[in-house]
């Protein structure tokens, strides 16, 4: 049987047992995407490291139009980029963010996502019904990182966010 995405949960925090059940009967598997196309899932950690670093692969395809799709999405469904100079941007845009992403310059903004976490948190703390907590945190903290490392302006979050 070919498992399909998205793979079911018990509960919204739970992860779904299929992955591990998968592992335990081999590294690779066939799959079926959310819309209905063939991919292959990888659970074995040294085969997934081997595929990191396989220079083949990435997120771009020579036929886009042939490339399996894992939703609906016209911007992200497919794969990104272009094919023929994927590892050229992918050099370009490591270059020119690198030195913004040092362990010395990451470990000093620590404080400052430490910050932002809390507030998310202390306006989770007030709310009178449960609240779902990817879109009370999970989803802003990230976007709110982003916001403060470019510098945009916190009257214009809301509108970057979206």
């Amino acid at each position: 049987m070919t498992a399909q995405l998205p793979f079911q949960q018990t509960g919204p925090l739970q992860v779904s047992p299929l992955p591990r059940e998968l592992q335990t009967q081999g590294a690779v598997h066939k799959i079926r995407t959310r819309v209905g196309d063939d991919a292959w899932i990888v659970t074995g950690y040294n085969e997934v490291r081997q595929l990191l670093d396989d220079p083949r692969l990435g997120r771009a395809h020579p036929y886009p139009s042939a490339a399996a799709r894992s939703n609906e999405s016209a911007l992200f469904g497919g794969p990104l980029g272009k094919y023929a100079t994927e590892k050229a941007d992918h050099v370009r845009m490591r270059s020119l963010l690198q030195p913004h992403f040092t362990p010395g310059l990451m470990h000093a903004f620590r404080p400052r996502v430490v910050a932002l976490t809390t507030e998310l948190l202390d306006e989770l703390a007030h709310q009178d019904q449960p609240p779902a907590l990817n879109a009370a945190l999970a989803l802003p903290l990230p976007i709110l990182v982003i916001c403060v490392l470019l510098g945009v302006p916190y009257e214009d979050r809301a509108r970057f966010r979206s």
